[in-house]
C-alpha cells in the first residue's frame, strides 16, 4: 500500500524521535530525543476529535450566516469556534525535544518544547457533508499530480484518504482574522478567512481498494434514510453495506473474519426486522464507528 502524506514540513522533527546518526564513524554523532510531557487516553483523543469536528461545524454555520447577511449570528458562531480552538490547544500534548551533536572537541545541545497543533478528525456523521467538497477537490488535485509525475495515470489508480487533520493553530488564526473582518464590516474578508480554514485541512492519501469505504458511505446514507423515515431506501443501503463488507472480507485476512461476520449479521438484522428509526440510527452509528476504527488501523499497514 503506497501512502502519500501532505503536512507542514516543521512537523517532521517528531519523526526524528530517538534517532541517532553516526557520520564518519566516531568523528561526529547527532541525536534527537523526543519525549511527551503527557499522553492522552483514547477517550481524550476521541473528545478532542469531536471538538475539532464541532469547530468545523461552527465555521460552516458562520459561512452560511454571512451568505444570508446574518452577521450577528456569524459572529456568534465564530466566537464558539474560537472557544473550542482554545480548549483543544489547552489539552494537546507538549513534547520535549533535545538535540545533541558531539565531536571530539565540541558539543552542541539544543532543548525546546513543541506542541503539535494537528488533530485527527474521526469524521462523525454530522461533519461528512462539510468535508466532502474539500476532500473531492484535494483528491482530484493529488491524482492529477500523480499523473504528471510519471506514476500511474488517474484512470489506473484509486485514491482514498486515510486521515484528515485540522491544524488548530491555523484555525484559531483564521477565526481571529474573520472576527476582526466582521468587526470592520468586511464580510468578504471574513468569508475568505473562514473558507481558508476548511481549505487548510490536511489529508493523507493511499492508493487502495475501496470496499470498506463503500460500506461506510452506505451506512451514512442508511442512517440518513431512517432519519427521513424512508425505511425501504435505508434497508437497500444497509444491504449494499453488507455486500461491501463481504468483498472486504476477501482481503482483510483471517484475523478479522469473525468481526466482519458479526458486523454483517448485525446489519442484516436491521434489514430484516422492523426496528424503530431511533434504534436503527443508533445501531448504524455504532457499526460506522467500528468501520472507522478498521479504516484507521488499515492506514498503518
Amino acid at each position: 500500500m503506497k501512502k502519500i502524506t501532505y503536512y507542514p514540513a516543521f512537523l517532521s522533527i517528531i519523526a526524528l524521535a530517538t534517532t541517532t546518526a553516526v557520520l564518519a564513524e566516531s568523528k561526529i554523532t547527532a541525536t534527537v530525543d523526543v519525549k511527551p510531557e503527557s499522553t492522552l487516553t483514547n477517550q481524550e483523543k476521541e473528545s478532542i476529535s469531536l471538538s475539532a469536528g464541532q469547530l468545523l461545524i461552527n465555521v460552516d454555520r458562520a459561512r452560511t450566516n454571512i451568505k444570508n447577511n446574518d452577521i450577528d449570528a456569524a459572529s456568534a458562531e465564530i466566537d464558539k469556534a474560537i472557544k473550542l480552538g482554545k480548549i483543544i490547544k489547552s489539552v494537546l500534548p507538549t513534547y520535549d525535544i533535545k538535540t545533541e551533536v558531539k565531536t571530539s572537541s565540541e558539543d552542541y545541545i539544543d532543548e525546546k518544547k513543541v506542541q503539535l497543533p494537528l488533530v485527527t478528525l474521526h469524521e462523525e456523521l454530522n461533519t461528512v457533508e462539510i468535508l466532502k467538497p474539500i476532500r473531492i477537490a484535494k483528491h482530484e488535485a493529488i491524482k492529477k499530480s500523480i499523473g504528471t509525475q510519471g506514476r500511474n495515470t488517474v484512470a489506473d489508480v484509486e485514491m482514498r484518504d486515510v486521515k484528515a487533520q485540522l491544524d488548530v493553530d491555523s484555525a484559531i488564526a483564521g477565526l481571529d482574522q474573520a472576527q476582526k473582518a466582521i468587526a470592520d464590516k468586511k464580510t468578504e474578508e471574513a468569508e475568505t478567512a473562514l473558507k481558508n480554514i476548511e481549505g487548510d485541512i490536511i489529508f493523507e492519501y493511499v492508493v487502495a481498494e475501496l470496499p470498506l469505504e463503500r460500506a461506510q458511505a452506505n451506512l451514512i446514507m442508511a442512517r440518513k434514510a431512517f432519519k427521513e423515515n424512508k425505511p425501504i431506501q435505508a434497508k437497500a443501503q444497509l444491504q449494499a453495506a453488507s455486500d461491501a463488507l463481504e468483498q472486504y472480507s476477501k482481503t482483510a485476512g483471517s484475523n478479522r473474519e469473525k468481526e466482519i461476520a458479526d458486523l454483517r449479521k448485525e446489519i442484516q438484522t436491521l434489514c430484516s426486522e422492523k426496528c424503530d428509526n431511533a434504534t436503527s440510527e443508533e445501531t448504524i452509528t455504532k457499526c460506522w464507528h467500528k468501520l472507522a476504527t478498521w479504516s484507521e488501523g488499515q492506514a498503518s499497514m
